[in-house]
């Protein structure tokens, strides 16, 4: 890492501390000199604004976190089709989704960009953490395993949200009105064995039924 990054990488971490702290509204390039011992004419070289440098912080952990959920979703032998068992690729995924949602840096973005909506600057869909990348990756996902038979021919989109709705559901509450924690890995093991249990119990193709077996 050169000189230039390493230094953008400290202010970085030093903005997403003085944000959680202060909240969007309050925190101050000021403040974030001050945590630093950088002088404003550094900080400002840097990050024109305090949102140019808000916005950078959402850009990097939208980029980290799609790389993460896309990688997730392939399978060495086959990157572009589902393995016959999904569970192993679902549960993956759900793994890396839940890591990535519910990290405290991911958190405190998130809140501060539902505190911003609306306002010049923030209300474009790309300043979503990439939620609508992934949902967009999950269902196309989701329409290869119903073409190749392995769930039941339904709307994909829908069956995206779905799963994401059940890996959601046990922590996003807690998340928007406590102090975000790190998730331990027991929580996001159980959270994600259980939701995709869940998910494939409503969304399995029914299996076919051969004379055989009648």
């Amino acid at each position: 890492m050169s000189k230039n990054e390493a230094r953008r990488q400290s202010i970085r971490i030093a903005a997403l501390e003085v944000f959680l702290e202060s909240g969007f509204d309050r925190a101050s390039m000021s403040d974030i000199c001050a945590r630093l011992g950088y002088s404003k004419a550094t900080l400002y070289s840097y990050f024109g604004s305090k949102e140019a440098l808000f916005l950078d912080l959402v850009a990097e952990a939208t980029e980290a976190g799609i790389d993460a959920l896309q990688g997730a979703l392939e399978t060495p032998d086959a990157p572009d089709a589902p393995a016959p068992d999904i569970v192993p690729t679902l549960e993956r995924f759900a793994r890396a989704y839940l890591a990535h949602s519910f990290s405290p840096r991911v958190a405190v973005l998130r809140r501060m960009l539902v505190s911003q909506a609306g306002r010049p600057g923030f209300e474009s869909r790309r300043y979503d953490l990439g939620a609508a990348r992934i949902a967009a990756r999950l269902a196309g996902f989701m329409r290869a395993a119903m073409d190749a038979g392995i769930l039941r021919e339904t709307d994909h989109g829908r069956a995206a949200l779905h799963l994401r709705g059940l890996l959601d559901a046990e922590w996003s509450e807690r998340y928007l009105f406590e102090t975000p924690q790190a998730l331990m890995p027991e929580q996001i093991e159980r959270t994600a064995t259980i939701g995709v249990a869940t998910f494939m119990a409503a969304y399995a193709a029914a299996p076919v039924t051969t004379l055989e077996q009648a």
